[in-house]
């Protein structure tokens, strides 16, 4: 079996990115989604005490929030597989918006035992 398509442009179009959105979507769908208590909630800390702008923590529903993320990427895979099948290309947002919205759910599943997420903190030592 061909693994790998072409489009009409003749680029290649091959599978292992469907494959791989399709397992990231269901860990996100069954490890964070449904493992997390249903009474959780996970606050996503912008700002600290120390900043010149104060930006409001947002408080989330865990176990809501993880699910409907993990559906939302089930939802992006099944796209994925119908542009291999119809020999679609996708563009560079495709992957970047899946990859954002699965550390999105990651971080609310992480959160939600301790309840706080510090993004600032996250962003500066992934920065430095």
């Amino acid at each position: 079996m061909n693994t790998v398509h072409t489009t009409s442009a003749g680029q290649s179009v091959g599978w292992k990115f469907p494959i791989l959105y399709s397992v990231l979507a269901l860990v996100s769908l069954t490890i964070f989604g449904l493992t997390t208590p249903g009474t959780a909630r996970t606050t996503f800390v912008f700002a600290s005490t120390e900043d010149f702008f104060d930006l409001p923590p947002v408080e989330v529903p865990s176990q809501v929030t993880a699910t409907t993320i993990g559906i939302v990427l089930l939802l992006m895979s099944g796209v994925s597989i119908w542009c291999v099948f119809t020999r679609r290309l996708l563009g560079i947002w495709f992957p970047t918006v899946f990859g954002v919205l699965f550390v999105v759910s990651f971080l609310t599943w992480a959160g939600s035992g301790s309840g706080r997420i510090p993004l600032t903190s996250l962003l500066a030592g992934a920065l430095a």
